[in-house]
């Protein structure tokens, strides 16, 4: 390994930042808060000699280990990147300012010599790039990466050999599309809710990561052909990839919850002329081996808001990470099991969005403030609304079914 040359220059950065000391401070120090504006997943302990491990979809990789915190003026940590010649050291100075924060980085100790020859260019093209995407995601909520990736328009879950086999198709590694978003590049393409994407742009996809780094290189308007099954049918067709709304957001967490109220109100009334007349017998009947019936539909809608619940509360301490894991039975059980009739789930779900709406409009004015995590949470919940009517199309189907039979 190279020796660091402590005498190199180092790379220095000065931001000026509409945000507080302590803002800033914590996006530096925080997991959720660097995969908002930075990488792609952070492991972080934040106090002196704790580890801090960055990751990108792309296959890089740093780790370090933080030497100095000082809350809201200083932070210093080791550095040492997949494929650099040696560790390096990072040092962050905030410090406040009429308009926000003034930030000083310096990247330093550097070597010389050949294999040092490109890396002060490509550390200073980096943090040049993640500062301007902090200064958007501080002072507008908004990153950059996100907003100007285009987008496919599904609601993809990772397969998983049980899910693979609920799906009848003949691959355990793909990507289950839970649904579909309406007008998008994937419903012209032809998919549908229920199918497994395998390939996009000729490259495998089977999680978050593969579909993002397959999507990386891509603008909205540009054309991928993608490989899926339906069933044991195997197709391909050519989507045409959208260009990603913002998301309209309240800026206040008491317009929020309203907004969510008037959603959860206009799909219960869609929902309540949907079972109008549905017995007990209809509700519980299987369409087919593998198909939920309505009951369980309706307890797969409740473990999903009771989901969103965890996902509020995490959220709001700091972490976002509250992974879906699959649809497996067993999420299904922790209703039908104290509500076993369709009129008691009803309620109950009626009862989980209530209590949606009440934390949103409870939310610590420190999580609102940090206006990307706020708007993520907002955006997630307020379009889940999709996901709700792609259900209570499976429910109609099950209850044509159960009165064909």
């Amino acid at each position: 390994m190279a020796i660091a040359d402590t005498t190199a220059p180092t790379v220095d950065l000065t931001y000026s930042v509409s945000a507080t000391p302590a803002q800033v401070y914590y996006a530096f120090t925080n997991p959720t808060a660097l995969r908002e504006w930075m990488c792609d997943g952070a492991y972080v302990e934040a106090r002196k000699n704790g580890a801090l491990l960055l990751a990108w979809n792309a296959g890089f990789y740093a780790a370090g280990v933080y030497q100095t915190l000082t809350p809201n003026e200083l932070i210093r940590f080791t550095w040492q990147g997949r494929g650099n010649p040696g560790e390096t050291w990072v040092e962050i100075r905030l410090e406040a300012a009429d308009s926000g924060t003034k930030l000083t980085l310096a990247h330093g100790g550097l070597g010389s010599g050949a294999a040092w020859e490109h890396i002060p260019r490509q550390f200073r093209d980096n943090w040049q790039s993640s500062l301007n995407n902090l200064k958007s995601v501080l002072e507008d909520g908004l990153d950059v990466r996100i907003s100007n990736r285009p987008m496919l328009g599904i609601m993809p879950i990772p397969l998983g050999p049980d899910l693979a086999q609920r799906a009848g198709v003949p691959v355990s590694d793909g990507l289950y599309l839970d649904g579909i978003v309406l007008g998008l590049g994937a419903e012209a393409a032809g998919l549908q809710s229920g199918d497994v994407l395998v390939t996009l742009d000729g490259k495998p996809v089977s999680d978050m990561a593969s579909l993002a780094a397959a999507v990386g290189s891509h603008q909205a308007g540009d054309t991928v052909a993608v490989e899926y099954y339906r069933r044991q049918e195997k197709r391909s067709a050519v989507m045409t990839l959208s260009k990603r709304p913002t998301p309209e957001v309240p800026a206040d967490p008491r317009d929020l919850a309203a907004r969510l109220t008037d959603s959860h109100d206009r799909l219960n009334a869609e929902l309540d002329t949907l079972l109008k007349d549905v017995t007990e017998t209809e509700a519980a009947y299987h369409p087919a081996p593998g198909e939920w019936n309505v009951n369980e539909n309706l307890a797969h809608l409740i473990a999903t808001e009771r989901h969103s619940h965890v996902w509020i509360w995490n959220f709001a301490g700091g972490d976002d990470r509250v992974p879906w894991a699959d649809n497996n039975p067993t999420h299904l059980l922790m209703a039908l099991a104290v509500h076993p009739s369709t009129p008691e789930l009803v309620a109950e779900l009626k009862r989980a969005q209530f209590a949606t709406a009440a934390m949103i409009e409870a939310l610590p004015p420190a999580f609102v403030a940090r206006k990307l995590s706020y708007r993520r949470l907002g955006a997630g919940l307020l379009g889940l609304a999709d996901h709700t009517r792609e259900h209570f199309r499976q429910m109609q189907a099950a209850i044509e079914a159960a009165r064909r039979a």
